[in-house]
């Protein structure tokens, strides 16, 4: 499960990008028997209970059928100890700051921002004061 894993979360960063930072937080640790653990630290509690949620861990159980072949339950649970991000994932998560130069409006162009207008249907005003 191991080498599965990093191919879990790239995917789901892929097709479901506004959980790929609660996916980032979670810390594989191993199996038992059809579960596959995934431990947060204790301050991660809201991400947990967000994948936990059952479009999301349908979502996690789908990917790792797709990548393994076989059936798999997510289970999730705090753990104490555990940083609150992966060594790994850290520097990938955190977000880089723009060149002083960068336009305002550029944000429009991130695809996120374009995924979320589409599904609310939204639309980006100017506010003047």
């Amino acid at each position: 499960m191991t080498a599965v894993w990093p191919k879990v979360v790239q995917l789901a960063s892929t097709r479901r990008p506004l959980i790929k930072t609660w996916i980032a937080l979670a810390h594989l640790l191993g199996t038992e028997g059809r579960h596959v653990i995934l431990g947060f630290a204790p301050g991660e509690k809201t991400v947990m209970e967000s994948l936990a949620r059952p479009a999301n861990r349908s979502f996690l159980e789908e990917l790792l059928k797709e990548l393994t072949g076989s059936e798999w339950m997510v289970k999730l649970s705090l753990v104490d100890g555990l940083p609150s991000a992966p060594p790994e994932t850290a520097a990938a998560s955190t977000p880089a700051k723009p060149a002083p130069n960068e336009s305002r409006d550029t944000f429009k162009d991130d695809p996120l921002i374009k995924e979320a207008l589409e599904i609310f249907k939204g639309e980006i005003k100017s506010v003047t004061t």
